[in-house]
């Protein structure tokens, strides 16, 4: 394989709950634990006080870390739930159960987004829209997290991309 100079500037990517000044922090921190930067790893180098990533893993109290915990482990559930449904030439197919949509009340948004099931998001033309919106996002952050390996490991994002949609 060949080599590769990097140079190295960590950048927050989009949905990140930091800016890209905290990103040199933590990818520095991550970066010098080498191979050996498990997330088990990552949270004991926290631990101290005064550690970098101290302020971004141990901001909460143990009460509130573990209600946010647990809201993590709620959407860890929904998301991975299938079911498997008759088509409707017969043929079953499994999908995902649940799907995450903001829901209107009274026609007012929800800020929040619910888990609805697939027989309410293929009940709903603006629930549907809402999946393959998301949908066309995850595709596109896919596409552009791996377009950059293209150069180094001579295979294109596009010949992957055909071979799993055939």
């Amino acid at each position: 394989m060949t080599a590769v100079a990097f140079v190295v500037e960590y950048l927050a990517l989009p949905g990140a709950q930091f800016d890209d000044e905290d990103a040199s922090i933590i990818g520095a921190e991550i970066a010098r634990l080498g191979d050996d930067a498990t997330a088990e790893a990552i949270v004991d180098s926290a631990r101290p006080p005064d550690a970098p990533l101290h302020p971004y893993l141990f901001r909460w109290s143990e009460a509130e870390a573990a209600e946010l915990w647990r809201r993590e482990r709620a959407r860890h559930l929904a998301q991975h739930i299938a079911v498997r449904v008759v088509g409707g030439d017969g043929e079953e197919i499994t999908v995902r159960a649940f799907h995450a949509v903001r829901v209107r009340d009274d026609g007012e948004e929800r800020r929040s987004k619910s888990y609805v099931s697939i027989e309410s998001v293929l009940a709903s033309r603006e629930r549907a829209d809402q999946v393959l919106v998301e949908a066309e996002r995850e595709l596109r952050a896919w596409v552009a997290k791996y377009r950059v390996y293209q150069d180094l490991l001579a295979s294109t994002v596009r010949e992957v991309l055909e071979e799993i949609v055939s």
